[in-house]
């Protein structure tokens, strides 16, 4: 549904806040992570006065394997004022 370019909705847990918000996810476009083809989409928070104070997160999943190759975003590592890091992960397999 993503790849054809469908809105959806999930519940996604924060750790930090021990609770759940609802958030959309939707593609942003097609791209290549490492040399792999990538679906790259982006999770936003729904409720749109959170929306103004908590930015989205990205993503990009590998097109063959399904595999998350890039996630860019908020982290559940806070700083020393309780604050989450934002983080950019970009992970690479190794053949198996």
């Amino acid at each position: 549904k993503l790849a054809a370019g469908e809105r959806i909705s999930v519940n996604f847990a924060v750790s930090i806040e021990r609770d759940y918000f609802r958030f959309f996810i939707v593609k942003t476009g097609n791209g290549e992570v490492n040399g792999r083809r990538a679906l790259q989409l982006r999770l936003q928070i729904e409720n749109v006065f959170l929306r103004s104070v908590v930015d989205p997160i990205d993503i990009s999943y590998d097109v063959e394997s399904k595999r998350l190759l890039l996630y860019r975003g908020m982290s559940n590592i806070n700083n020393e004022r309780g604050k989450s890091y934002r983080a950019s992960v970009v992970f690479d397999y190794a053949s198996q």
